[in-house]
This record gives structure tokens, C-alpha cells and sequence, in this order.
């Protein structure tokens, strides 16, 4: 599939699923199902063959983006910049004017992407792992 072609649904199915547990080494998947569905608002979800998977929620013009994950041997392909912008398309469509995602500060090729969509630092985050 070229990299330009992103499949975009509102409804969430069960390989869409599969693959981002497996990105996650998650192993439940029906949690994951409700993770990925429970999101107030419209919700999309973005896929590129087997190969890149994006989330979109729209909720009161604002458009997150969530779950993009794009496997290592098809990195600095354009799979991320069709899931991206198949998700930005979308959520300007739902009425969105503002947007916002999150990215480890670490990954200089995914920020690099972002930034050419419009999206700048804002805030940091950690994580946290109980003992």
C-alpha cells in the first residue's frame, strides 16, 4: 500500500486492535478494546496495511491524537505522515481547531513530523511504574 493511502473508520476492529496490543506487548485485549473506545467524543482510527496505526478523538474542537505506532521496518516511509494527516482531514471534518498529542522528547523523528503539522512542545510528562 503507498504511503500516501491511510484507511480511516469510526469503528474500531479486532486486527486494529491486535496490532497496537502487539506494539505494547499488551496481551489483554478486550482491555485494550475499552482503552481505545472509551474516550468521550467522535473516535477514528487510522491504519496503514500492517505496517502504521494512528487514534484520533474530536470532543469540543480539539482533536487528540493517541496510538500512533508505525513498526521499525517501515519507519521514514511517509506511513506516519498518512496516518497523521488522514487523521487531521478527519478531525477538521468533526470541527476541530486545535489539536494535541503527546510524544516521548526522545523521539526526534516523530516530534520532527509533528512539527510539520503545526504541533509544538507545550508540556512534559513522566511515567510512573509502581513497585
Amino acid at each position: 500500500m503507498p504511503a500516501g493511502d491511510a484507511d480511516l473508520s469510526e469503528e474500531l476492529d479486532d486486527e486494529w486492535v491486535a496490532f497496537w496490543a502487539r506494539t505494547r506487548e499488551f496481551d489483554r485485549l478486550d482491555v485494550a478494546r475499552a482503552l481505545l473506545t472509551g474516550s468521550p467524543g467522535l473516535t477514528a482510527f487510522a491504519r496503514v496495511g500492517d505496517v502504521a496505526i494512528g487514534r484520533g478523538v474530536a470532543l469540543d474542537g480539539w482533536l487528540g491524537v493517541t496510538s500512533m505506532v508505525t513498526v521499525p521496518t517501515a519507519r521514514r516511509r511517509g506511513y506516519g505522515r498518512a496516518i497523521l494527516a488522514a487523521l487531521v482531514a478527519w478531525g477538521c471534518a468533526a470541527g476541530c481547531t486545535r489539536g494535541l498529542l503527546q510524544v516521548d522528547t526522545t523521539n526526534v523523528a516523530a516530534r520532527s513530523l509533528y512539527a510539520q503539522f503545526g504541533f509544538r512542545p507545550s508540556h512534559e510528562y513522566r511515567y510512573l511504574v509502581a513497585p
